[in-house]
């Protein structure tokens, strides 16, 4: 897979920094998967909020995706794998949509992913 980060952060205005940093993040967690896949994995995981028991286990199964639609709304980040979904919020400076972590947590606990993660990463006055 040719990793570009330019090419992710080339669909955004340059004033949103948030989706910057999201892009970014991705692509460091992508290029990590990619080169090194245990520390990328380990990386993951961490981002993923999972304490104990990993939440992801297989690097070459982990599929990152941001911005995607849902029915109830698009969390900024989604990462999965054949036992494991996790959706991640990421706020810079921007409040929480109206019921938007209750949202996201309904739905992936539809989902059927046996481990499930719902992950609020802000760096926020909010």
């Amino acid at each position: 897979m040719a990793l570009n980060v330019f090419a992710s952060l080339a669909k955004y205005s340059a004033a949103s920094e948030e989706n910057y940093l999201i892009e970014s993040l991705v692509f460091l967690v992508r290029l990590l998967l990619d080169r090194a896949p245990a520390a990328g994995l380990e990386f993951a995981n961490l981002l993923c909020a999972s304490s104990g028991v990993a939440l992801l286990v297989d690097s070459a199964s982990v599929i990152i995706e941001t911005q995607v639609t849902t029915e109830v709304g698009r969390p900024d980040i989604v990462i999965k794998s054949p036992e494991a979904l996790a959706y991640i919020e990421v706020k810079h400076d921007s409040p929480l949509g109206i019921d938007q972590l209750e949202r996201y947590h309904g739905h992936l606990q539809q989902e059927g992913a046996a481990r499930k993660q719902l992950v609020l990463l802000c760096r926020s006055r909010y």
